[in-house]
């Protein structure tokens, strides 16, 4: 375990390798970034600065990363400030045998106004729009459906 601080004497980061975690910290004393390293999967946590004197600590962004057969799997979770679901997406990032890699979106995604209500819904594979894909109005109706279709090579 071992921490570094700011001149002022605050903790700036502090590393616990034993339990497997990392966290930074404002000059203020807020958490600004955690990253917890898990056997099957690692989380990092990104912190908004605002809404701080409320004592509210919360994630404007959680990214969770599971290792798959050919790579890794990486979803993300985006927040508004007044911390309801903004976004959620998944990427996949598939190792190649030549070298290098293939990354792009995958599964479910889904986008949210920022009431907290659905706006859009879809999915993707290999980073492209595939089946239907369905838009909400602000009340949470629905205005708009397209069917996107991939066909491979």
């Amino acid at each position: 375990m071992w921490n570094h601080y700011y001149q002022s004497g605050k903790i700036k980061f502090y590393c616990d390798l034993g339990n497997n975690i990392e966290e930074s910290f404002s000059e203020y004393g807020w958490m600004t970034y955690k990253i917890i390293m898990g056997a099957d999967s690692t989380t990092e946590l990104f912190y908004a600065d605002k809404n701080r004197d409320e004592g509210q600590d919360f994630p404007l962004k959680k990214i969770v990363t599971y290792p798959s057969d050919s790579g890794k799997i990486t979803s993300t979770y985006e927040y508004f400030e007044n911390t309801k679901l903004k976004t959620v997406s998944s990427k996949i990032r598939i190792n190649q045998k030549q070298g290098g890699y293939f990354e792009g979106f995958t599964g479910n995604y889904r986008e949210y106004i920022e009431s907290g209500k659905l706006h859009l819904t879809g999915q993707y594979k290999m980073n492209r729009r595939i089946g239907m894909w369905k838009w909400y109005d602000d009340d949470g109706n629905l205005i708009k459906t397209k069917e996107e279709i991939f066909i491979y090579f």
